[in-house]
């Protein structure tokens, strides 16, 4: 029997020792800790004591430290170089930032061990940081000095990447066999007598040559232009914050980009991307030479600045306006610091895609999207790699999935995700999974570890250096910028023939957890988002009218802020307990500022504006009129004709008169509902009295405590077998009658486990809109808390809104796609109508649906513990509402009613005797279907005025857009405010086309 492939095994496990010539153990390293890094050098005042062999550092909780001694380099031979190495015996930590003579080099860890010393030198400075982070061993700090044959090093490599490629072959091949042999020839070239020796050295250089021609070179000379390539590039994915917190990445950045930096001296073909603005802003502000260094690499060519956004964010639950803002600030940050253009938007790691993104991305100039997440699917597999994906509007982003299955348990090999290698059985895998092979003969394959892993290792620069000339039928591997390949690859495609389209959103069939689990991130997320665009818009009214100026840079501090906590482990919820406890200070100071700028603003309006008796002055964040509720001294009253975008001085109606209530009877009503509770004061029916119909089909407000256990992934998932085992909410400790004002109803309150639920169930005299404001004191954990409104509606799918718009789900299970949906994201409302009538759940800060037949669910808790123990523990305020309605949701003014409960109006009292009128509208549309979203200083100009306004019906019409100034110009621009064309205006106010669902930048100049 031929045992030739165990022999080239053999001969490698014994050539690969002698890489190294010699190890030195390295002592004399004094040790002082300290907090995080905050200079290129210990801090003064640090007290070091001297390192013993048998001490230990690390533990349970962070550690910081700097180690510091001088490393002395015996004699190093000709072909031979010097290493300082660290000594790694856990896969995550240490974490070490390694300066010598002063200067930061690279950053170690289990994946980058050595640092290359200089060869003109025999004496070095070395200052290590050192950290660990939570949960951890305790570690030894025992650096050694390792001296490298280079020769044999490259032997190694040469022989290993060939044998790799064999092994991922038939034996039957002839590929197969050549490859064999030859590695065999060149194994038998070897003088093995004497290992290390001065014939041993000379042979490693014959048997190096004859493996250049023979295996190499050979092979190379017989490729075809159509030969598979691998277009691969250096990559480290960092998460912003996940199972560390912000201030850890910070020092992961130094560490990753210190180390692509240093290995770009030793590799000239190593090409290297990587995402995320703030990223590159932490380096910028933590170690200003290395950002110039990078910044150097990128004018060279050699690193890739891609991503187009802020943060890799998470796209469900981040507001429209907000993913705007991510990628204008994200592409301006490019731009101004490097001169850069992104046109990639780079979400790898993304939970799902939502179905306005194609649009956004167009009008920010950006024309192609990447992700790999998909291939995270549970149950089916999205059926192409390469294709355009379009929006709900029609727009069309050009797309290609990294990776397009997650099934290791069903045989696959390895392949190609964000985090990749550039071995053989990678590249091979990356091809033989890829599924567009008729449009394309190219693959992208982004290499090494992330989330502070240091990105490409030197094992896989050398794996890369030897693989490009492509051994046998493996692809060859060309290091190319993730641009250049996309654009390749849309022209090749293109040529090609059809490229396929996929229609709406990319929804991920996992971690559908993630739409709830850390709720209170979701509802300052939200509150945050609606605070800074009102906080704009009135600040554009203070210019406008008092001549205030624009606090364009705390608005900006406060937005980059917002972006930081939309990352997509941050937001979802799926991070350690000191992200958010982060976050908790992060975000009360954006809502200290916002609110500053906000009721600054108000003041100073409301101080110009001359009183009218009682007549209260409102102001409205919403892009339409509006009559409604609004608070004011712990009271509601009801208010009318509240101009979009801007105040009025109104006479407010207090009371609740028209609504009645029957503790006796358990019944609610007013001129439009009867509501009638059981028992259990759950909602037994809904009678709509204009429409002479009931409006739930059993009980409504169900309250439903679920066992929760997902198979993976606890913060992340719910696992369809939620719905298997269930707790009924029903007992009532107390109930009252509560008086809000122009509100009026029941105060429930409810005991579960150790846990206590109140709902304030209140009716207006003015609306079918029945409100449940909600405050739950929650002391559960591995529940999943849902209200139930089983609706009388017969509808086969269920309308969700989303940002800028909405899309339709379905309510059956009828294939494996249906059946996967059955927890779905939205943001203020979900409807389920037939014709001519419908009821629909809306919400101020949740973020997760369920529609199964005609019951429609909203998500209210989810109490993981991992990786955050204590998740969602504590009191929880929020509010949602049930609105039954006639006719189409949208002609019911159900999408304002949702506007209204997320963004409530708010009152002041006049206090002034200027002369400010006392109606003020600052931006309106005079059609139904359009919304004015935002209306900003320009980011640019100080005399331009952005107007921001979106279809919401789905409809072609013609929109008049009136602004409360003055208007010299107008243009229609893109969403980074380019000005595309100008437009006619007429009393300050210019007529255009809006298409169904189509987001409309307008930039007004101020005469």
């Amino acid at each position: 029997m031929n045992f030739i492939y165990e022999r080239i095994e053999q001969m490698l496990s014994r050539l690969y020792p002698l890489t190294k010539r010699k190890e030195y153990p390295l002592g004399g390293f004094e040790v002082a800790e300290c907090g995080y890094k905050t200079s290129e050098k210990p801090d003064e005042g640090l007290v070091f004591r001297p390192w013993g062999e048998n001490d230990r550092f690390g533990g349970r909780e962070e550690w910081h430290g700097w180690f510091c001694g001088r490393v002395k380099v015996p004699e190093c031979p000709d072909g031979c170089t010097a290493e300082l190495q660290n000594y790694y015996d856990d896969g995550n930590n240490p974490q070490y930032l390694v300066y010598i003579d002063g200067r930061l080099v690279q950053g170690n860890d289990k994946n980058h061990r050595s640092v290359r010393l200089s060869p003109k030198k025999d004496e070095y400075d070395v200052k290590i940081y050192a950290y660990t982070g939570y949960d951890t061993l305790d570690y030894k700090f025992a650096p050694k000095l390792v001296i490298r044959d280079e020769t044999v090093t490259g032997l190694y490599y040469d022989i290993k990447v060939p044998f790799d490629v064999m092994t991922e072959l038939d034996r039957s091949t002839k590929a197969y066999v050549e490859l064999r042999d030859a590695l065999n020839e060149a194994l038998n070239m070897l003088d093995w007598r004497e290992p290390g020796s001065a014939e041993f050295l000379a042979s490693a250089e014959r048997a190096r040559e004859f493996l250049k021609n023979e295996v190499y070179g050979r092979f190379f000379t017989e490729r075809s232009e159509k030969h598979p390539n691998i277009a691969s590039i250096g990559h480290t994915h960092i998460d912003v914050a996940w199972l560390w917190t912000f201030a850890q990445t910070r020092e992961k950045v130094q560490r990753s980009f210190s180390t692509v930096v240093e290995l770009m001296k030793r590799y000239p073909e190593y090409k290297f991307m990587s995402s995320q603005a703030q990223l590159y802003k932490y380096l910028k502000e933590d170690a200003p030479e290395t950002y110039e260094k990078v910044k150097a690499l990128v004018r060279e060519g050699r690193w890739e600045v891609e991503g187009a956004m802020w943060v890799e964010a998470d796209t469900n639950l981040t507001g429209g306006e907000a993913l705007i803002r991510q990628v204008v600030y994200g592409k301006r940050f490019f731009r101004e610091e490097f001169g850069v253009e992104s046109r990639v938007l780079w979400l790898p790691d993304v939970f799902g895609y939502y179905s306005a993104l194609p649009q956004i991305l167009r009008k920010c100039n950006v024309d192609r999207f990447v992700t790999s997440k998909i291939s995270w699917n549970e149950t089916n597999m999205l059926p192409h790699d390469v294709f355009d994906w379009q929006g709900i509007d029609g727009t069309d982003v050009f797309s290609y999935f990294i990776t397009s299955q997650h099934l290791p348990e069903k045989g696959m090999k390895r392949y190609t995700t964000y985090n990749s290698s550039i071995t053989p059985s990678y590249i091979m895998g990356t091809w033989n999974r890829m599924q567009d092979k008729e449009l394309t003969h190219e693959a992208m394959n982004p290499f090494g570890f992330g989330d502070g892993g240091g990105g490409p290792t030197v094992d896989m620069l050398e794996y890369g250096r030897r693989m490009e000339r492509g051994i046998g039928p493996c692809p060859t591997v060309t290091q190319t910028f993730a641009g250049e390949f996309l654009d390749r690859l849309e022209e090749n495609a293109r040529k090609a023939g059809k490229v396929p389209k996929w229609v709406g959103e990319l929804y991920l069939e996992f971690h559908r957890g993630t739409y709830t689990s850390i709720a209170k991130n979701k509802k300052n997320n939200r509150y945050s988002e609606n605070l800074y665009m009102n906080a704009e818009s009135l600040s554009v009214i203070d210019g406008i009218l008092t001549g205030a100026e624009y606090p364009r840079a705390r608005i900006a501090d406060g937005w980059e802020k917002i972006m930081l906590c939309q990352f997509h482990d941050v937001l979802p919820g799926s991070s350690i307990k000191p992200v958010y406890d982060d976050t908790d200070v992060i975000y009360a100071d954006v809502i200290e500022n916002g609110e500053a700028i906000a009721s600054g603003a108000r003041k100073k309006i409301a101080e110009n504006v001359r009183p009218d008796g009682e007549k209260l002055l409102i102001f409205n964040q919403n892009g339409f009129e509006v009559s409604g509720i609004v608070e004011h001294n712990g009271e509601r009253v009801y208010v009318e004709d509240v101009p979009s975008k801007g105040y009025a001085l109104v006479t407010a109606k207090r009371g609740h008169e028209g609504v009645t209530l029957d503790f006796d009877a358990r019944t609610l009503e007013n001129e439009f509902v009867l509501i009638r509770f059981n028992e259990a004061w759950e909602i037994l029916s809904i009678y709509d009295k204009s429409a002479d119909r009931q409006s739930l089909n059993g009980v409504g407000n169900r309250l439903m405590a679920h066992e929760d256990f997902p198979r993976a992934y606890d913060a992340w998932e719910i696992t369809n077998y939620y719905k298997e085992k269930a707790y009924r909410i029903t007992e009532v400790s107390e109930v009252k009658t509560v008086d809000l004002g122009a509100s009026y109803g029941f105060e429930i309150t409810r005991k579960y486990g150790k846990s206590t639920i109140i709902q304030c169930v209140t009716l207006t005299p003015y609306s079918k809109e029945i409100r449940f404001d909600t405050k739950i004191d929650w002391h559960e954990q591995h529940t999943l808390l849902k209200t139930y409104f089983p609706v009388n509606v017969r509808a086969e799918s269920a309308t969700y809104e989303i940002q800028y718009g909405h899309v339709t789900r379905p309510t059956h299970e009828n294939t494996s796609w249906d059946e996967a949906k059955f927890e779905v994201c939205a943001h203020k409302f979900a409807d389920v109508s037939e014709y001519g009538y419908g009821v629909s759940l809306l919400n101020d800060y949740k973020y997760g649906y369920s529609c199964a037949g005609s019951e429609l669910a909203l998500t209210l808790l989810k109490s993981a513990t991992h990786p955050n123990p204590d998740a969602d523990q504590g009191m929880h305020e929020f509010t949602y509402s049930i609105l039954p309605h006639e006719g189409d949701f949208r002609e019911a003014g159900v999408i304002r009613s949702a506007y209204m409960l997320a963004r409530p109006l708010s009152a002041v009292k006049p206090t002034g005797n200027g002369d400010l009128p006392e109606r003020f509208e600052l931006a309106s549309a005079d059609r139904e279907n359009i919304i004015v979203e935002a209306v900003k200083a320009a980011e640019d100009d100080d005399g331009a005025v952005i107007v921001r306004l979106y279809d919401a019906y789905k409809m072609n019409a013609n929109v008049g857009i009136k602004v409360g100034f003055d208007v010299s110009r107008a243009f229609f621009c893109d969403m980074e405010e380019n000005e595309l064309y100008e437009l006619a205006v007429s009393g300050n106010k210019v007529e255009l086309p809006v298409s169904p669902f189509e987001i409309v930048t307008l930039k007004f100049y101020r005469k």
